[in-house]
């Protein structure tokens, strides 16, 4: 699981871990037997002829067939042990490629099925198969009623994005919008607390593309955190406190943009009015809500997050809100984060940044959100 899952929602993903880590029942016996597969070494090197393609698509079929009439949470399991087991055969990316791509071809209907458990199933073997030709079911499952194939999908392609971004052009755009839709219409903390990971990419560029080409990527992923950022802050101040404690992983998400794009004004000037709309939206919630509270409690840190990040894009070396939050009495602490939300804006506008309309700090009583968050 990512490090941005958030604190306080772990039943889906407790539920997943005890179904797929759990000692099952002895497996049943199969009525045939799996494809005994046998590549030799020159075309696992060299590439794959037709003989040993239609190898691993029947031992494809023969796993997703056992899988889509298993009766019991044995044969599940089996099933999908016996799947990826295939797909490690090899330590060949030739192999695994044209594995992939047999998945691919096959795995739809699984993920449409009406048991859950083979749904989960299904999804985590496409989020285990670190191979581009999976994109496509990737892309199905990013936009799935159920919760568990959403955080798998958003897991599937933090393994898989740097090939993707090899591919070119075309590959890119797909994933792109894929992401910016899906990231759209989400709603579960725990799945954005998965898709937050999508938005670091601290690694060196694939040899096919040039760093100017890598550092235009890393912008349209900063672009698709930016597109769901109002809706965001939106749930933290309306005191969500799932969603409070999630968006520390957003928070985190800019600070690594900051470190991986180009340190200048114009990345700056984006990511600064977004960790001030956090800002914004979570002083706005402590000014009404009990610091004990679920939300009180997890406002706190991300209030925290929050000034760090200023600090450090800023290089400012201020506290207030520190200050503020360490007042014990709730009414002197509500307004002296409201005023520490007022510096912070004043601190931005002159920082020469290009940030001139920023909200002022919410009243006591706010009851709108910040123009332009």
């Amino acid at each position: 699981m990512s490090a941005f899952q958030c604190p306080g929602i772990r039943v889906l993903g407790v539920c997943l871990l005890l179904f797929l880590a759990s000692p099952m029942m002895a497996q049943d016996n199969p009525s045939t037997e799996p494809v005994a597969l046998n590549i030799p070494e020159s075309a696992l090197k060299s590439g794959l002829l037709t003989a040993h393609v239609e190898q691993v698509s029947q031992a494809v079929r023969y796993w997703l067939v056992r899988l889509g009439d298993a009766n019991s949470d044995s044969e599940i399991l089996a099933a999908r042990k016996g799947l990826m087991a295939d797909y490690n055969r090899y330590d060949s990316m030739k192999y695994q490629y044209v594995f992939a791509e047999q998945v691919a071809k096959g795995i739809g209907d699984l993920l449409k099925q009406a048991d859950s458990r083979k749904q989960i199933n299904a999804g985590l073997v496409v989020s285990q198969i670190r191979q581009v030709p999976v994109q496509t079911a990737l892309n199905t499952m990013l936009t799935h009623p159920n919760p568990a194939l959403r955080l798998y999908a958003w897991q599937g392609y933090l393994r898989i994005r740097l090939l993707v971004l090899a591919q070119g052009k075309d590959y890119a755009e797909t994933m792109y919008a894929a992401l910016a839709k899906a990231a759209s219409t989400e709603d579960s903390p725990l799945v954005l607390g998965e898709a937050f990971g999508m938005f670091f990419i601290d690694s060196d560029p694939p040899r096919s593309m040039t760093a100017q080409d890598f550092d235009q990527a890393r912008k349209r992923l900063l672009a698709i955190l930016a597109g769901i950022w109002p809706g965001l802050c939106d749930r933290v101040a309306s005191g969500d406190a799932e969603m409070i404690a999630c968006c520390r992983g957003g928070i985190a998400a800019l600070r690594n943009a900051y470190d991986t794009l180009s340190a200048d004004n114009a990345t700056s000037a984006t990511i600064l009015p977004m960790v001030y709309a956090m800002t914004w939206s979570a002083a706005k919630k402590v000014t009404s809500v009990e610091p004990d509270s679920p939300a009180g409690s997890a406002l706190e840190p991300l209030l925290q997050d929050c000034e760090n990040a200023l600090n450090y894009v800023t290089k400012a070396r201020k506290s207030p809100m520190t200050a503020a939050m360490s007042i014990k009495d709730p009414i002197d602490r509500g307004l002296a984060v409201l005023s520490a939300v007022q510096a912070w804006r004043e601190t931005l506008i002159a920082g020469g940044y290009g940030l001139d309309e920023l909200p002022t700090a919410p009243s006591a009583k706010p009851s709108t959100s910040p123009a332009g968050t």
